[in-house]
């Protein structure tokens, strides 16, 4: 993970509410401020690899009917769930979600994150990452993270 810069609460909300504009916000920038407070609002701008993005740690997700997903599941083992062919229609609501991401140029999208137990766990972004994940996209990806400790702006971590 190579470590941008810091960044303050209202840059990560601003940011939030620009990569979802037009969509309902407000339990979801709720979690993320809690989130954030959890660790003073200590957040870094980050760059991920696909390795780490493959690795981030994902909350319960239920979109009936599609499959449930486990708290601590990896992105990885997620995006082989939702890409086996006996799921078909049952995952329509995760799936259309997931395809409107599939040309998206992920070196200009965000997604948010938190550094817990020398992990990275998943904020926002659960359908971005499991695109990223299925459609074998390579770069590296934007990421706002709560949590880390200290560095200096050109420190790598978990190398």
């Amino acid at each position: 993970m190579k470590i941008l810069r810091e960044v303050d609460w209202p840059e990560v909300r601003s940011r939030y509410t620009c990569e979802h504009r037009g969509g309902s916000l407000s339990d979801f920038l709720n979690q993320l401020e809690r989130s954030g407070e959890k660790y003073g609002h200590n957040w870094a701008e980050v760059l991920i690899s696909r390795e780490e993005a493959l690795s981030v740690r994902l909350p319960p997700h239920d979109h009936r009917p599609s499959p449930k997903l486990e708290v601590g599941l990896l992105v990885c083992c997620a995006a082989e769930i939702f890409t086996e062919p006996v799921l078909g229609n049952d995952t329509a609501e995760c799936l259309g979600r997931i395809r409107s991401h599939r040309n998206r140029d992920f070196s200009r999208t965000l997604i948010f994150l938190e550094f817990c137990d020398d992990s990275l766990r998943h904020l926002d972004g659960l359908h971005r990452l499991l695109a990223y994940a299925i459609y074998g996209l390579t770069q590296e990806i934007p990421a706002f993270v709560c949590g880390l400790p200290a560095l200096s702006a050109s420190s790598r971590l978990l190398e």
